[in-house]
């Protein structure tokens, strides 16, 4: 009788509530699709009519066994619920009934995953002395401290750390989601506990691509490899490059005084300098040059060299300074066939003045348009085409 009364109960409040509220411990959206009267019953306390259930021979892992189809993004365990919505005793009593803390299913895939999620440190004692794996993970799934440290559960984090939990697990997963997050104040803990900034190469990079100092600093004084690489982007000098926050000038000092690479290449900025110039970041180029920066290092196949970024952003500024310490104006990649063609493309008229007056050949061939003239008309800016054809272009005169 009681079942088949919270069997009713159930489906009416999951579909009459389920749209309106989306609070613990009534967040329905995170209920399973096809609710059980047993894990109602667990989810919502209700601690006398789960012992009653348990009593009269339900199984703790009912929905375990359930052979209703199962949807792995909301089905989850009683005792996974219990462990979410904090309820200790129902947690206890289900544990004392046998149910298996290590059950994997559902958004949290375990029982201290959920209780990661939730903030529930009381909870995840009480699995871990029940023998709670504390590392378990799946392909794409986050471990426990990851979980709590993706949300900045600190009281949690220090748990599972004072437990053994590994800190390195899945490559540094951990440091990189308090990096990422950002829950800042747990990189310190991480890091104190041994996690190893070179277990991830995004965590450093991370740090750097948001002018993080602090915490890059942090990683340097404990032994990060100053020019790891993230895949196509590059080096954290690439990154601090890139930011043009009021801070990069200060972190690309700190990485080039640690012995960072003022020259490294990546697949998609080229060198740092480059990078800077497409960016627009004056200072920082200023620094770059100041530390040896390549002026006419290759550039890549749509951003160029450094001064083809300069000139195709319009930053007139950075083309004059690297003109000044000698960078090649007739210097040609593949894509646009020089910076005078990057400049005519996006119609930079005072960057095409300057490059003209500083030697730039307005007839230069190459690049997807074939010269500085046809490009300039092809995109539609005809002063920039009359500036060339003033200046002595004869390539194109379809110009009217």
């Amino acid at each position: 009788m009681i079942f088949d009364f919270v069997a009713v109960r159930a489906r009416r409040w999951n579909e009459t509530l389920r749209q309106k509220w989306n609070s613990p411990p009534w967040n329905f959206l995170r209920w399973p699709k096809q609710l059980s009267p047993f894990w109602f019953a667990a989810a919502t306390n209700l601690l006398e009519t789960v012992n009653y259930l348990l009593l009269k021979g339900v199984s703790p892992d009912l929905d375990l066994e359930s052979t209703r189809e199962y949807d792995r993004d909301t089905d989850h365990t009683a005792l996974q619920a219990a462990s979410y919505y904090g309820h200790f005793e129902m947690a206890q009593l289900l544990i004392e009934h046998g149910a298996d803390v290590n059950a994997r299913r559902g958004p949290y895939r375990s029982a201290l995953c959920a209780a990661a999620s939730g903030d529930q440190p009381r909870i995840a004692q009480l699995l871990i002395e029940n023998g709670a794996d504390i590392d378990a993970q799946e392909s794409g799934c986050a471990s426990a401290l990851e979980v709590a440290v993706s949300v900045g559960h600190k009281t949690f984090v220090q748990l599972l750390l004072r437990s053994g939990a590994d800190v390195n697990l899945d490559n540094g997963a951990a440091l990189q989601s308090a990096v990422s997050a950002p829950h800042h104040e747990l990189i310190p803990l991480l890091i104190e506990n041994g996690a190893d900034p070179n277990a991830n190469v995004d965590t450093f990079y991370i740090a750097c691509a948001e002018c993080d100092i602090q915490h890059a600093r942090l990683f340097i004084e404990n032994g990060v490899n100053i020019d790891t690489r993230a895949e196509y982007l590059g080096s954290p000098l690439h990154a601090a490059c890139l930011r043009g926050s009021e801070s990069s000038v200060e972190i690309v000092q700190l990485l080039l005084d640690n012995g960072a690479d003022v020259n490294a290449w990546s697949e998609e900025y080229g060198s740092p300098l480059a990078a800077a110039s497409f960016g627009g970041h004056e200072p920082v180029v200023q620094l770059l040059i100041a530390n040896g920066g390549d002026v006419n290092a290759r550039g890549v196949e749509f951003e160029g060299n450094a001064l083809e970024a300069a000139s195709e952003g319009g930053h007139e500024g950075i083309v004059r300074l690297l003109i000044e310490n000698g960078a090649e104006v007739n210097g040609r990649t593949e894509q646009y066939g020089g910076a005078l063609q990057s400049a005519c493309v996006k119609g930079r008229t005072q960057v095409v003045q300057l490059l003209i007056a500083s030697g730039a050949d307005v007839d230069a061939p190459g690049g997807f348009y074939g010269s500085p003239l046809r490009a300039a008309v092809s995109c539609g800016h005809k002063s920039v085409a009359r500036i060339l054809l003033e200046n002595g272009a004869v390539d194109y005169r379809d110009v009217d």
